[in-house]
């Protein structure tokens, strides 16, 4: 008797489980259904006003310890003011714009609990195969801190290097228009945030060892060749390093294409 009790409490569970998933979690979920074929132009704004950048690092910037490996998205660099030397540089707040009409996936979260900042970061998607994401944010819009603090998933807290974070992340499926407000960045200390995009329309590359490659690294893309002609010329005229300093020569590499 008591085995038939477990077994009959046992399956209520899964059928409550299965309708929570079903009528609660399931309506959240990112769904995108729209296929970009062999549309070339996504995006039409750039992410912060074109006065405010004054560089944008192209992918594969190292910078260890944090960026060991080449990074797999750009830099923004914003205009900051104060002396760095001193630590008292700082990147005033301005808005942050979505690229393009997106669907926003999910968002995140990492609060810097001895620094007194939390840290937000965006991932969208343009289509079925583009995605992409910003990291870095200082502020999310209205909706999307709604979006964040109505379905996170769960939350983690961990210190390292003497300092303390908590962070929390949840799926989200909110539909935003291009050039529609997204967020803020900028503080004291901050001088640059992360845009990256996928596609996985482009051919995969040949990897040394294919079952190490991780997910989606095959097909990263620059952001700024997705843009339409005119804001694309403008963005592409930023590209160098954070000091602004352009490259002269064609790189090098020690490999046959």
């Amino acid at each position: 008797m008591k085995k038939r009790t477990g077994i009959l409490i046992a399956v209520t569970l899964i059928l409550t489980l299965g309708i929570v998933f079903l009528f609660i979690i399931k309506p959240i979920l990112p769904i995108q259904t729209e296929s970009c074929a062999d549309k070339e132009f996504l995006f039409t704004h750039s992410p912060i006003d074109l006065d405010s950048i004054t560089s944008i690092s192209p992918l594969g910037n190292l910078g260890p310890s944090a960026h060991t490996f080449p990074t797999r998205h750009t830099y923004i660099n914003m205009k900051s003011i104060g002396d760095p030397s001193t630590g008292n540089q700082a990147t005033p707040e301005i808005p942050v714009y979505s690229p393009g009409d997106i669907l926003v996936t999910g968002v995140s979260s990492q609060e810097h609990i001895d620094e007194g900042f939390t840290d937000y970061t965006i991932n969208f998607s343009s289509c079925v195969e583009v995605s992409g994401y910003f990291i870095h944010l200082v502020s999310l819009s209205g909706k999307l801190k709604d979006a964040l603090d109505s379905s996170i998933s769960f939350c983690t807290e961990s210190s390292h290097g003497g300092e303390r974070y908590k962070s929390c992340e949840g799926p989200a499926n909110v539909k935003i228009v291009a050039g529609e407000q997204i967020g803020t960045t900028g503080r004291v200390g901050q001088g640059n945030f992360d845009f990256g995009t996928q596609d996985s329309r482009r051919e995969t590359p040949i990897f040394a060892n294919p079952k190490r490659a991780q997910n989606k690294k095959d097909y990263i893309v620059c952001p700024y060749d997705y843009y339409a002609p005119g804001i694309k010329e403008e963005l592409y005229a930023k590209l160098g390093g954070f000091s602004g300093i352009k490259r002269i020569i064609e790189p090098t590499q020690d490999r046959k294409l």
